[in-house]
């Protein structure tokens, strides 16, 4: 499954998949030289985003092939 990650109300939008493997980024418009601190700033927001997603659905997927017999215990760096 493909986590899509945010931000600046969609101006960087990344996706990631289940590996934690960028898959994409795109940006509403071409930033100005310097919008690219910014630019760069909201990158690392919307990838951060991704991995949070990606790893709630990891441990969703992990939790319907147990059955959910661990509870809502997360397990390490998922």
């Amino acid at each position: 499954p493909v986590a899509v990650g945010a931000a600046a109300d969609g101006t960087v939008k990344v996706k990631m998949d289940g590996n934690h493997k960028l898959l994409d980024i795109n940006t509403d418009s071409a930033p100005q030289r310097e919008e690219l601190d910014l630019l760069e700033d909201l990158i690392l927001i919307a990838v951060n985003q991704a991995v949070v997603k990606s790893q709630d659905k990891a441990q969703k997927r992990m939790n319907a092939v147990t059955g959910n017999i661990l509870g809502n215990i997360k397990l390490p760096e998922m």
